[in-house]
């Protein structure tokens, strides 16, 4: 897949980790396998721009933030600080998996 698609599928990843919800919610809500959905996020396969849309009402944001390139600004944003304590957390668990076991 391109670029742009796996892109697109971060994107959908990231505002599916902010709002708490799991593959199979999401995929719940918009009438698809978790299979389906778990290839859309990761990039490998396309989607259509109504079930982009679908995704993008299951997250509660706009469909253009998931269709978004790399270099948007989620500064201001009000998934901003939720966005920073994910970043902590996996930083953290990165931190954790790295030290020898005691």
């Amino acid at each position: 897949m391109t670029s742009f698609t796996k892109q697109v599928g971060e994107n959908i990843r990231l505002c599916r980790v902010l709002r708490k919800l799991s593959q199979e919610n999401v995929a719940d809500i918009i009438g698809i396998t978790v299979t389906a959905f778990g290839k859309i996020e990761r990039g490998e396969s396309n989607t259509t721009v109504t079930r982009i849309k679908k995704i993008s009402e299951a997250l509660s944001v706009l469909p253009e933030d998931l269709v978004k390139s790399a270099d948007f600004n989620l500064e201001g944003s009000e998934l901003m600080p939720l966005l920073k304590k994910v970043s902590a957390g996996i930083n953290l668990l990165i931190e954790k998996k790295q030290m020898p076991d005691n």
